[in-house]
């Protein structure tokens, strides 16, 4: 068999296999009359599901195709993952200011817009991040910030505690989980009660852009997908590819994965693995 043919009919496969979870997992509302619709069938219920983009980013040309969808939700969060683990999701229009890697005894970054943030803990290694004149510090939380461009509005704690410094007020502000600050008027009003629609937000639709594999997983972990837990193995976990995702079933988002970057997955229990 020729290497052209073969790839080709792997090609055929790798979709096949997609369709087969895609059909098992009810989300093919219509089975094709013929398999030379195989990839058409998937591409529609992507479609229909407004889901996943899926883009393989190796630093060559890939015989794989994009896995696409058109979206009718509003646009994806941006996910970075910094060099500590920490995540930030960033919403649409803001931007990040980070280093390659933390000074030892300070971790800063620069916000301009709204993010949410899931801070790696380092007590030795304070987490700060600045917008405009006001600085929000933290150990090791999760939490939203809100602003209109580089005028912080407000901030809402999910898990942890952080403080809030602004140098009109003069003295920081402390403010646990489940409470919320707003400044207004050159004033922070801390109240009880965050908005859960806010930090869903966050996580409804993510958006990575030519991130490692494992960074990827490590986004999925911390979202919990139904209890089961990412892995790649060394040689699949610095692959890098560009996904934006909203809830997927698992197994169904393994198999979006490994189709798209030409590997494989195995289940043992309630792990699934990503190998070569």
């Amino acid at each position: 068999m020729k290497q052209q043919e073969f790839d080709r009919n792997r090609t055929d496969d790798a979709w096949k296999k997609l369709y087969k979870r895609l059909e098992e997992d009810e989300l093919l509302q219509t089975k094709p009359a013929r398999q030379t619709y195989w990839r058409a069938a998937v591409l529609l219920a992507m479609v229909a599901l407004a889901t996943l983009t899926l883009y393989v980013s190796t630093g060559k040309e890939q015989s794989w195709p994009a896995l696409t969808s058109q979206q009718t939700e509003p646009a994806p969060i941006q996910t970075t993952v910094l060099e500590d683990n920490s995540i930030v999701y960033l919403d649409q229009e803001a931007s990040l200011q980070y280093p390659d890697s933390f000074d030892k005894d300070v971790r800063e970054v620069i916000l301009k817009g709204s993010a949410m943030f899931d801070v790696t803990g380092n007590p030795e290694q304070p987490f700060r991040i600045k917008i405009g004149a006001v600085q929000v510090e933290v150990l090791g939380t999760t939490f939203y910030i809100r602003s209109n461009g580089t005028n912080f509005t407000e901030a809402g704690v999910k898990s942890g505690r952080i403080k809030v410094t602004v140098p009109e007020i003069g003295y920081p502000v402390y403010i646990g989980q489940g409470e919320k600050v707003v400044l207004q008027e050159k004033q922070l009003h801390v109240s009880n009660g965050i908005d859960e629609g806010t930090t869903d937000h966050y996580t409804r639709r993510l958006h990575f852009k030519d991130v490692a594999l494992g960074r990827v997983l490590h986004v999925l972990n911390r979202l919990n997908q139904e209890g089961f837990h990412f892995e790649a193995t060394p040689e699949t976990e610095n692959r890098r590819l560009t996904f934006t995702y909203s809830t997927n079933p698992a197994e169904t988002l393994a198999e979006l994965i490994s189709t798209a970057l030409g590997i494989r997955y195995r289940k043992e229990g309630s792990t699934l693995i990503f190998t070569e």
